[in-house]
């Protein structure tokens, strides 16, 4: 089922706070922790790294780690997750464990070493440990441990209860509840965020210039009242890493949970049920694949247009201190460059975002295309051939050849950049010269460099037509592992790669992914590998162990 799990800029805002029970749940037993942690069964856990280091092709060390981990957990209930929690008490936040128990002085006789002989701390308590000491208190077939004896009382009947799903979803996981953060604790944590920031800020712009200055300072307060926002909005946050023998996967999520009726809220809401016209982007065989959307809400436009805008003012005083730049050039030239970001700002302001990107790898060539929705696509084009009129007497501007060809409805402009004689390897994968292709319509920009760019546009196209408006997530991320490692072997021969391009090749499953979902009050985001992907991480372990072997 599952193993370990470890402890957008939006999500990494809203890391203050983690998850909340069911609120029933802690009324009934008076226990309303700020965290919890949740360890799966012993039997899962013992299973599953079986079944990892199986797969790794580490058989006999799982075997060993079973028998070990049976032996060392006799006297526990194998069958009921562990876990703990934390409470908050003033500015304290003591932490209490707890683990299922059938026999609690099994347990301390094969710990003796580690804990010493218990002593009797009264009302059922012992006291345990050498150099640091630890409480514990034994009560309806759980042991509770503390650091101090005090936070054993009060204690839940049933503290399995306080992790509600995460047993069964994962091996280990972690959840927060912002809801039980003391108010006081989250006014200070925004508090300090501030005073931090302002400090950063003095000692990180002391050298900009005032514009810089001024960029830098905005940027910052904007990221510090989002952290706030997001602190004051979050209602639950959790981790957690999953190992799957059923669907021969393993994964790790990060997710959000917003208060009711918050912007926040409303933010993952607009993004639940999202449909893309850019699926085409998701090439079977392809050694990277992309494709995502969303719908951004007032307060997000108006961040990206500030961001963007702050970017082109930058540009736009660059251009006017080249010295590089000859005088009668710099009007037209910010006039080009401004015509290309404010198509980027009128898409940002549609409040809608859909596209993609893909990487094939074959052997000897290496071809990349992405592209997507704008707001204007023929100011685009007017743009892009602006520029080309401007820059055609500028000897290092590569050589642009335009309305090479059009197809359902987008126009391909080319860009040639000449690849030196010296750069042998880059002739091979490119040609004497790097092909970038521009390809505009009314509502589509599309981009792509390598040998068949264009062909390659072309087929991002067909495929998204025939799917028509499908479906999509807010961001599918895919990396397949097979044909990167045969590009890697038609360049480079590595003695390792054959082993684990047939190990994959047998498997099967090499994926890689990264993708966000999103429900009318969460957000999640899950990293997940392909039980292929462990193998190979495996042979190639093994194959580096007898390499270094060899070599002694």
């Amino acid at each position: 089922m599952k193993l370990f799990a470890p402890s957008w800029s939006s999500y990494s805002a809203a890391a203050v706070a983690l998850f909340v029970l069911p609120l029933a749940a802690v009324s009934a037993q008076e226990v309303k922790p700020v965290a919890v942690v949740s360890v799966a069964t012993i039997e899962e856990n013992l299973a599953d790294i079986i079944y990892l280091t199986r797969i790794a092709g580490q058989a006999d060390v799982g075997k060993t780690a079973a028998l070990v981990g049976n032996a060392f957990t006799n006297g526990f209930d194998k069958k009921r997750p562990s876990g703990a929690y934390v409470i908050s008490q003033g500015s304290d936040f003591p932490v209490v464990m707890f683990v299922p128990v059938k026999n609690l002085e099994t347990i301390l006789e094969t710990f003796k070493e580690q804990l010493g002989e218990p002593k009797d701390a009264g009302d059922g308590v012992l006291e345990v440990g050498t150099d640091q000491t630890a409480f514990i208190k034994e009560q309806n077939g759980w042991a509770f441990i503390a650091q101090q004896r005090e936070h054993l009382t009060g204690l839940p009947a049933d503290p399995a209860a306080l992790l509600g799903n995460l047993p069964k979803d994962y091996n280990i996981a972690g959840r927060l509840l912002a809801n039980n953060i003391p108010d006081e604790l989250k006014k200070w944590a925004v508090d300090e965020m501030k005073v931090t920031f302002e400090r950063m800020f003095e000692r990180g712009a002391g050298d900009a210039t005032p514009e810089q200055r001024a960029a830098m300072e905005r940027a910052g307060r904007n990221g510090v009242t989002q952290i706030a926002r997001y602190i004051e909005e979050v209602e639950e946050i959790t981790i957690g890493l999953t190992v799957d023998a059923v669907t021969k996967k393993s994964h790790f999520d990060f997710s959000l949970v917003a208060k009711e009726g918050t912007p926040l809220a409303r933010q993952f809401a607009m993004n639940a049920g999202l449909k893309s016209k850019f699926t085409g982007f998701l090439i079977p065989n392809a050694a990277v694949t992309a494709n995502f959307g969303g719908k951004l809400g007032p307060e997000e436009i108006e961040q990206n247009v500030t961001m963007i805008n702050t970017a082109k003012e930058q540009l736009m005083k660059q251009v006017d201190n080249d010295p590089q730049v000859e005088a009668d050039k710099r009007d037209p030239l910010k006039q080009a460059y401004s015509d290309l970001i404010d198509v980027a700002v009128k898409t940002v302001q549609s409040g809608t975002l859909d596209g993609g990107a893909a990487l094939v790898l074959e052997p000897a060539n290496i071809s990349f295309v992405a592209g997507g929705k704008v707001a204007d696509g023929l100011a685009l084009e007017a743009a892009f051939k602006k520029l080309v009129e401007v820059k055609k007497s500028d000897p290092e501007f590569p050589k642009a050849t335009l309305d090479v060809a059009t197809h359902a409805g987008v126009k391909f402009h080319t860009l040639s950049v000449p690849i030196p004689e010296g750069e042998a390897e880059m002739r091979d994968f490119f040609g004497p010269s790097a092909d970038v292709v521009l390809g505009t319509s009314g509502e589509s920009a599309y981009v792509a460099f390598g040998k068949n760019s264009q062909a390659l546009i072309k087929k991002v196209m067909d495929q998204s037509a025939s799917a028509g408006e499908k479906e999509a997530l807010p961001l599918q991320l895919n990396i397949a592992l097979l044909p990167i490692l045969k590009f890697a072997q038609s360049v480079d021969d590595n003695p390792m790669l054959p082993a684990a391009i047939s190990t994959l090749e047998k498997s099967g499953n090499d994926k890689i992914s990264l993708t966000s979902t999103a429900t009318p009050r969460s957000s999640q985001v899950r990293f997940e590998l392909g039980e292929g992907v462990v193998q190979t991480i495996g042979a190639l372990v093994k194959s580096l162990a007898d390499n270094f072997a060899g070599a002694l």
